[in-house]
């Protein structure tokens, strides 16, 4: 009997059927499908740059948020990043089948003269989509993968051409099907030539996966709101 109605970019309200003999509920909201707290996000673009001089600095930044160390392979676990260069289907630029990637770690991706963990001569340009895949499975995209935005994706302060922009506290999840506001997920850190930030892991990689105010709240009635949420997130809840 568990129904979110009205959904909103940072609120919804969790309705339950009363359950006959229940003088009271509680309710969890978090970021983890187990409510166990850490994460479970999979792999996520926590930083990207598009130089806005000369050809490089191009790269992102690959988080693992799954809770768990990674150690890539050849067949299930293999890290693949892909570029569709203007509007195209996005194709292999690289792929990775060794190394282990712990749990809460970064590894940059990207060209010579960035501090990388993987070597990769990016030449996309603000206008191309990017798609981080583990075994074939899509974990986190930048831009709409197979549309062109023209120059770049814009909105709120950050553009996927000429910037470098970070992660927004808080996300903790990829978004795998693709987005045409980069602001709702990310914030500007410098222009794309500066690479500040890259390979520092985003703040809270561990502890607690539930949402502030809403670990084992009492409820008196079938419903509550619940706020403070960051658009572009996955939440869950349970009564």
């Amino acid at each position: 009997g568990l129904y979110a109605n009205p959904t909103n970019q940072d609120n919804f309200t969790a309705n339950w059927t009363a359950l006959p003999g229940a003088a009271n509920y509680r309710i969890d909201v978090s970021t983890n499908t187990t409510f166990t707290g850490g994460l479970n996000g999979g792999l996520i673009i926590s930083q990207y740059t598009e130089t806005d001089s000369g050809t490089t600095p191009k790269g992102i930044e690959i988080w693992n948020a799954t809770g768990a160390d990674i150690t890539f392979n050849a067949t299930d676990k293999l890290l693949d990043v892909k570029v569709g260069a203007n509007g195209g289907a996005p194709s292999s630029a690289v792929t990775v089948d060794s190394g282990t990637l712990s749990a809460g770690a970064v590894w940059v991706v990207g060209t010579a003269d960035m501090t990388y963990d993987v070597l990769e001569p990016f030449t996309y340009n603000g206008n191309d989509s990017i798609v981080v895949e583990l075994g074939g499975v899509v974990q986190d995209v930048i831009g709409t993968p197979g549309s062109d935005p023209g120059t770049a994706w814009t909105g709120g302060g950050v553009s996927t051409a000429n910037q470098n922009f970070r992660l927004k506290d808080g996300i903790t999840t990829g978004d795998t099907d693709g987005w045409t506001d980069p602001s709702a997920r990310y914030e500007y850190v410098s222009v794309g030539s500066t690479t500040t930030g890259f390979g520092t892991a985003p703040s809270g990689g561990g502890g607690s996966s539930y949402v502030g105010g809403f670990e084992n709240l009492s409820v008196a009635g079938t419903s509550q709101s619940v706020t403070g949420l960051t658009g572009g997130v996955t939440y869950y809840y349970r009564v």
